[in-house]
């Protein structure tokens, strides 16, 4: 049985409400020992990042004696909450389409502020979910964090004690510390995923750069994997690779996907223009999260409200610029800029190498003649 299971079943040999019965005394053991073992669990296991949320709100039930908790965690692209976990009397229909924007009601704003909340009247203090709490007959509930340093996550609450009585500052002080624990938990899980992601960028790249110094393919072909790989692992809707003419000093595409018949015809930037000409001019990435408020921005697509673009280079010479897009605002993150420069220094690599190949068949060629 493992650490999760022993205290599942801890918890379930405590009614909720029980441990109020127990003494002052009693109750504080009990509560320094479920975190004890929660802790331990965590830091001993490899169970999912919902496992232990799921048990962190069943120890808000129990400890508590609270009817529920809910805990739910940030979608930073859409800037909302949404359900990880819930305890007690919850509908699983109802958490499953639960959304509340960053900043709407009580909620909202634990989440953006970072600062735990005793809602002592929840008629008149929560306007924005005034008619869900009614539904479930809340009229008390606390909110706390979950926090790493200054970075929130999420949210847990805990609502309606079952005896009735009243919430304490004791209490909140301990939903608090239950939240810091399922923030490691989160966190833990987002570095762990961030890791496995970029073995598996790695992986994709390394077989990409195999497939685009095959000298089977031309380098149109080359460029052409490169975007469509460009837009497949950073989630983009268009992408483009645009390389510097050398006579005019313009960048001009060569390679695209997604883009409207007869853009990449017409469409050439001079360094420091637009978006992709800031980029080969200072030679560093940009990530714009939302265009039409950046002046930078050299309209192709009025669809497009965020783009990622990273400069191409070979020996410190910049040669071009690798650029995704995306119909919804702040799509791209860190480790999409990440991966993208990885791809643009594969795709500088494939046209170094068939710039070499060009050269070797003209000087093969005038062998040829002189022999």
């Amino acid at each position: 049985m493992s650490l999760f299971d022993e205290i599942r079943e801890l918890l379930s040999g405590l009614a909720p409400g029980r441990l109020i019965d127990f003494g002052r005394h009693s109750v504080s053991n009990a509560q320094t020992a479920m975190l004890y073992e929660i802790g331990r669990a965590m830091a001993s296991s490899m169970e999912s990042v919902d496992k232990t949320h799921r048990l962190i709100t069943e120890t808000v039930t129990v400890i508590l004696g609270v009817k529920r908790s809910v805990l739910l965690l940030i979608d930073p692209k859409k800037k909302e909450l949404i359900v990880g976990a819930g305890s007690g009397l919850v509908d699983e229909d109802f958490l499953a389409s639960f959304r509340i924007k960053l900043g709407r009601g009580i909620l909202g704003d634990v989440a953006k502020t970072g600062q735990a909340t005793w809602v002592k009247d929840a008629s008149r203090e929560e306007k924005v979910l005034k008619k869900e709490l009614k539904e479930l007959g809340v009229e008390s509930f606390l909110v706390a964090p979950l926090k790493i340093k200054e970075k929130v996550l999420g949210v847990i609450t805990a609502d309606s004690k079952i005896d009735s009585s009243h919430f304490t500052e004791d209490d909140l002080r301990l939903l608090t510390m239950l939240a810091n624990l399922a923030a490691i938990a989160e966190e833990n899980a987002n570095l762990i995923a961030r890791l496995q992601r970029k073995m598996e960028w790695q992986r994709s790249i390394f077989l990409l750069g195999k497939q685009i110094m095959d000298s089977g393919l031309s380098l149109q072909e080359r460029l052409d994997t490169v975007v469509a790989k460009a837009i497949e692992l950073t989630g983009a809707h268009t992408g483009s690779l645009m390389l510097i003419d050398s006579e005019t000093m313009e960048l001009v595409i060569r390679s695209e996907k997604g883009l409207a018949p007869g853009v990449a015809e017409k469409l050439r930037l001079g360094i420091g223009e637009g978006v992709t000409g800031w980029v080969a001019k200072e030679n560093q990435p940009l990530m714009v999260p939302r265009v039409k408020q950046d002046p930078r921005y050299v309209i192709a697509n009025t669809k497009v409200e965020s783009e990622l673009a990273v400069p191409m280079a070979w020996e410190e010479k910049v040669i071009g610029v690798l650029n995704v897009d995306s119909f919804e605002a702040d799509s791209f993150s860190d480790q999409d800029m990440e991966l993208l420069q990885m791809l643009a220094s594969a795709a500088s690599m494939a046209i170094h190498h068939a710039f070499l190949l060009d050269q070797l068949k003209k000087i093969q060629g005038s062998h040829a003649k002189n022999s």
